[in-house]
């Protein structure tokens, strides 16, 4: 979950103090950050929203001199582009059902950006909410599982 989802989930009512993702997610984008300048990315998303947020993650992580080419899942042409020059592409949950990895000539280059969350993080995320609110004298509703 990105930060801004995050936050605006919570609509300023409390703070985001942890997003939790699994390695691979981080690894990815670690990989793609550590791309000779003139690679190129293609980016498969649903939505044009989706193709800005991976460029926006991969320009945080440190991304540089690196072409991003991106696509919607309904855009044959920009589709076309990506398959045609991309040396990886990254493609996301909602691309993949729709079997697009299957449509690409070299699918060795295909890369899920997904980001699954860390049950490990999770677990111990958990347990920093039932300290807190333990300290705090209340009961946390759904804590434990």
């Amino acid at each position: 979950m990105h930060a801004d989802e995050a936050q605006a989930l919570v609509g300023g009512r409390a703070p985001v103090i942890a997003m939790l993702v699994g390695p691979a997610y981080v690894e990815l984008v670690h990989e793609i950050a550590a791309l000779p300048d003139g690679s190129r990315v293609g980016l498969v998303c649903a939505s044009e929203r989706g193709t800005d947020n991976i460029a926006e993650t991969l320009a945080i992580a440190g991304t540089q001199g690196v072409d991003l080419v991106s696509a919607t899942i309904g855009d044959e042409e920009r589709l076309t582009l990506v398959d045609r020059t991309a040396d990886i592409i990254l493609m996301s949950r909602e691309a993949l059902a729709e079997g697009l990895d299957q449509r690409m000539t070299r699918p060795e280059r295909i890369r899920p950006w997904t980001y699954d969350f860390d049950p490990a993080g999770l677990e111990i995320l958990r347990r920093a909410i039932d300290h807190a609110a333990l300290a705090l004298g209340r009961e946390v509703v759904g804590a434990g599982a």
